[in-house]
């Protein structure tokens, strides 16, 4: 994934690989921070999150830096992306 970002791109493979899954850190910590004190814009924000990232990949799959092909892991973020879905119409209801 990290290949398609250009502020990736001055770093090697390896660096760059590296500073992508390390960003990830702070958001997971934000994430299961908030989900100790839950509002309705977190939930909302979240689901919203897992329905764009969703949307991304789908939209960047034939781009030519794009190596993201695992079966695992585009269903698990195609189940992500549905149940924000399905979580977003149970809270409109």
């Amino acid at each position: 994934e990290w290949r398609i970002f250009i502020f990736f791109r001055p770093f090697s493979d390896t660096v760059a690989y590296q500073l992508f899954t390390l960003l990830h850190i702070p958001l997971f910590f934000i994430i299961l921070w908030r989900l100790a004190f839950p509002t309705l814009r977190f939930e909302i924000a979240v689901d919203l999150f897992l329905i764009v990232h969703a949307g991304l990949h789908y939209l960047f799959r034939n781009h030519p830096d794009y190596e993201f092909r695992g079966w695992v892991s585009h269903g698990i973020i195609a189940a992500a992306a549905l149940m924000g879905a399905l979580h977003l119409l149970l809270l409109a209801t």
